[in-house]
């Protein structure tokens, strides 16, 4: 359709003028949910778009993300798919060597990391942590540094095309080194499509994440799906407290 999404970040942009006020995540604080809804979640990414900004990152540059699945690896993604940034995912469990092979190869210009321990597997890249609130190694605080006004990042948006890059996911390869698989924009807007027409998936289901979001699989699936959708994403606290949170969540769609 003429009118349709161009690009991931549109997609999520459509979906927060259609339903400002749904619940669109709920992540665990403690024992409880605390729940977002689409408006409060689009004032976030618009917060790490800025910080992107500050960065440096312009469209096609590529952003490394290493972390465990979560509402803030959400929120980064969904950012630099706005300004047109491609993400780079890196499983927070490969050690030092692959992971600095990986962004090294994908040509990575920064990394968001979720603390300490990840960022120390990278050399010679800037990282910025996304656990830490303020401080010069807080990813969130960079956005202070940032011009952008809504109306640049719409037309960022908006610039960015189907057949832009989104992202470029490392997969092991038959032999040798990890192969970074280039994706763009169009075949995850053409699987939202599509896979409606065939699932019964809706705006009213609840998704409860919890596999790693360097896969294709929960990047699309848990992540990307039910945003286009318009349905609620709920963060499981972590694999131990998965049954609890089942509980507590009462999802109707669990990947798995």
């Amino acid at each position: 359709m003429e009118n349709s999404p161009q690009s991931l970040g549109a997609v999520l942009r459509a979906t927060v003028h259609r339903l400002p006020d749904k619940v669109s995540h709920r992540v665990p604080v403690g024992k409880e949910f605390v729940d977002h809804t689409y408006f409060e979640m689009f004032e976030m990414v618009f917060e790490r778009a800025r910080a992107l900004d500050a960065i440096g990152l312009k469209k096609g540059d590529r952003l490394a993300i290493i972390g465990e699945t979560c509402f803030e690896w959400g929120l980064t993604d969904w950012a630099a798919q706005t300004l047109g940034i491609v993400t780079v995912p890196v499983y927070p469990t490969l050690p030092p060597d692959q992971a600095q092979y990986i962004v090294t190869d994908a040509g990575v210009s920064a990394a968001i990391v979720s603390d300490e321990e990840q960022a120390a597997k990278l050399v010679d890249i800037p990282t910025f942590l996304w656990s830490v609130p303020t401080g010069d190694r807080s990813f969130v605080a960079q956005a202070d540094q940032s011009s952008l006004t809504r109306e640049e990042w719409d037309a960022r948006i908006d610039s960015v095309k189907k057949e832009d890059l989104a992202t470029l996911i490392y997969t092991s390869g038959t032999t040798g080194h990890p192969k970074g698989v280039m994706l763009p924009h169009r075949c995850f807007i053409s699987l939202t499509t599509s896979i409606r027409e065939c699932l019964p998936i809706y705006e009213s289901d609840s998704f409860l994440s919890w596999l790693p979001m360097a896969h294709v699989f929960e990047r699309f699936a848990g992540h990307i799906l039910p945003v286009s959708l318009g349905a609620t994403v709920a963060y499981a606290g972590s694999i131990a407290s998965l049954g609890a949170d089942m509980i507590k969540v009462q999802p109707t769609v669990v990947l798995a």
